[in-house]
């Protein structure tokens, strides 16, 4: 089913999120685990990546655009799925036309980029010679 791909929070200050690079296109799919978008936050450029299979069906927020938390910035699901509705739903500008909440989806990514962040963390630094 399609659904909209709603800005994540990816820091703990992180107000709005502006899109650095698309590293899928419409139409692209893509399996659990890639990386979707890269977004510039206000501490780093961090990796939005996929929970699930699917399809990029429309890119909302093209990169230099940015983007409240919450706000739709793609719809994925299904190759072939009818997004009209789903666009109806999106105001010109990318807003959720009522005040979006964020989704069981959008809590796991969440929970996604806060444990690979802290994966990188815990990493050996670099040694120089």
């Amino acid at each position: 089913m399609a659904e909209k791909f709603l800005m994540p929070k990816l820091s703990p200050t992180m107000e709005e999120g502006q899109i650095a690079r698309w590293v899928k296109n419409e139409g692209e799919t893509y399996d659990a685990g890639e990386t979707l978008a890269e977004v510039d936050t206000d501490k780093a450029t961090m990796e939005m990546t996929a929970l699930t299979g699917g399809t990029v069906l429309k890119i909302l927020k093209v990169a230099g655009e940015t983007a409240l938390l919450g706000e739709a910035i793609a719809i994925i699901g299904t190759k072939g799925e009818d997004i009209t509705a789903l666009l109806s739903e999106v105001s010109a500008n990318g807003v959720a036309s009522s005040t979006p909440q964020p989704s069981v989806d959008q809590a796991k990514a969440e929970a996604a980029v806060v444990a690979t962040m802290a994966t990188v963390a815990e990493q050996e630094p670099l040694k120089s010679d």
